[in-house]
This record gives structure tokens, sequence and C-alpha cells, in this order.
């Protein structure tokens, strides 16, 4: 189980990168709101993906003197970073979205920004049937 487990985070991390990069240029090529909301929302993905792989490896580790029932916990701190993270990321997009409101900025190339945009939720997309 816990080889399945580490496989499956990596994948999720591998994936969370690559939707990362597709959104994140995707919110450069129109320089949408939306779609740098989408890209923060897609850093706490991989962050959180990153911090999962971690938790999933230290929580397969055997009890130990310190541990005698185990490294099972660390799953809580998991949670906990990945809560700091959505918050986060949260005040970073109403940073940019209230900046934008004074000072907005026209969209350059609308539809191959939500082209790939929407290349990176079909992937994301796959990648969630494949968890389920």
């Amino acid at each position: 189980m816990h080889s399945q487990s580490l496989k499956l985070a990596v994948g999720s991390l591998v994936v969370g990168m690559i939707v990362l990069a597709l959104k994140y240029a995707a919110y450069w090529i129109t320089g949408s709101v939306a779609l740098y909301s989408d890209a923060v929302e897609s850093i706490v993905n991989v962050v959180t993906a990153g911090v999962a792989l971690l938790a999933v490896r230290i929580a397969a580790k055997p009890a130990d003197a310190n541990h005698p029932f185990g490294h099972h916990k660390v799953e809580y701190f998991s949670a906990v970073i990945e809560g700091v993270m959505i918050v986060v990321g949260a005040l970073l997009i109403v940073h940019e979205a209230y900046g934008n409101l004074f000072a907005p900025r026209p969209f350059s190339a609308p539809i191959e920004g939500l082209a790939v945009n929407g290349l990176a939720s079909v992937i994301n997309g796959i990648w969630c049937w494949l968890l389920i």
C-alpha cells in the first residue's frame, strides 16, 4: 500500500507542476485576473502535493522510541500546511484583483489563453479520473 500511495503522491506532484505551468502560461498570455487566480490555486495544489508526498514517506516509517505509535500524525501537519496555503493564495488573489480593479489591463489573446487553460483542465480531469 505504501508503494502505491507514494506513486500517487509523486504523480500528483508531477501533474500539479504541469498544470501550474500551463495555467500560469494562460495568465501570462492574457493578463486575466481570473486566470491568475486559477494559477495561484495551482501553486497551492503543487505545494500541498509536495507536502503530501513528504507526509506519506514519513507516515510509513515504523514506530520508534520517540514515536511508539508510529508517525501517522504527520498527516495532521500536512492538513495545517494546506490550510495556510489556501489563505496565502486567497490573499494573493485579493491583492491582484484589488490592483486590477483600479487599474484594469486589457486582455490580450483571450482565445489562446483560454485554450491553454482548457488543456490544463483536461490534464487535471484525466488525473482526477485516474485517482478515482
